[in-house]
């Protein structure tokens, strides 16, 4: 059994000369005599109980256990190496592991595209992903327990003191069931749609329901009646069966729903997702995480 005794320098001077299979070109790139690599070996060898080398006057040669030790060496030692780098790169601020929050419509305006890509950057790196309401995101990025939120557009406005940077640009779209009167039309507006009664999420849940109140309001506009949901999943299975209508994010349209047709929405409002952080506080593995999603 390996005990304290053998060292990983006896290792490294095996390692070196079963590449080498010759003690004088092994002393020369460890930059030691042969005398100290020779002694190391032997040691090493009384250790594990085995013969490693077979020597001669000039060369020595691997014994079946020398091959075995020098492939489980090549592991060991590329494994410390790695190790090494990301203690390096840890110091450096390059893999610090991220905590990010996100609402639960994220991964359909195509975060986990962002994430896969950024795995592929930074593979070592771990992503903690919590899923909570804009407002408990911005409650807990000050506490210091989120490194950055993702929200919607409308959620990412009027936020100091946090910041929000835009990660992707989506419009908005009229999602009605397939059989409703509105159905057929090439694209959908404010007054089309105001004599309908409106599927929303939960204003405590999301600014975007405010966000497209406001925006009908402004031309004199208000909906027949507004019926609130928090998931939305619900949301959409309700329309699916109803005359209601929903004006969701475009990306909605790109999940697999029963009995739904998505008709664009006339109106330029913008309903992309945003990240928001706290500049003050973000770590740098956050910034260059934040730089390479946008």
């Amino acid at each position: 059994m390996i005990n304290d005794k053998l060292t990983l320098r006896a290792l490294r001077y095996f390692s070196v000369l079963a590449q080498t299979r010759h003690f004088g070109q092994a002393a020369e790139r460890l930059n030691i005599t042969t005398s100290p690599l020779s002694s190391n070996i032997k040691e090493l060898e009384q250790q594990l109980g085995v013969s490693l080398f077979e020597r001669n006057s000039r060369n020595v040669r691997l014994t079946a256990a020398g091959h075995a030790l020098k492939a489980e060496c090549e592991q060991l030692f590329k494994q410390l190496d790695q190790s090494i780098i990301r203690v390096q790169q840890v110091a450096q601020g390059e893999l610090a592991d991220l905590t990010i929050g996100l609402i639960s419509t994220a991964f359909w305006s195509g975060l986990g595209e962002l994430l896969t890509a950024q795995r592929q950057r930074r593979p070592q790196q771990q992503l903690e992903l919590i899923e909570a309401s804009p407002q408990q995101q911005k409650k807990l990025i000050l506490a210091k327990q989120l490194d950055i939120g993702l929200v919607r557009y409308a959620d990412a406005q009027q936020i100091a003191p946090l910041t929000a940077r835009r990660l992707t640009h989506e419009p908005f779209m009229v999602a009605l069931n397939a059989q409703h009167p509105l159905a057929q039309q090439p694209q959908l507006s404010f007054s089309q749609v105001a004599h309908h009664q409106w599927c929303v999420f939960n204003r405590q849940n999301s600014a975007s329901t405010e966000l497209l109140l406001a925006a009908s309001q402004q031309q004199g506009i208000t909906p027949l009646a507004l019926k609130s949901f928090i998931e939305p999943n619900t949301l959409m299975a309700y329309v699916a069966h109803s005359d209601n209508v929903a004006i969701v994010p475009a990306s909605f349209a790109n999940q697999h729903w029963h009995n739904l047709t998505f008709i664009p929405f006339d109106e330029p409002l913008e309903a992309g997702l945003w990240a928001i952080f706290h500049q003050p506080s973000l770590p740098v593995t956050a910034t260059e995480f934040l730089n390479h999603l946008t």
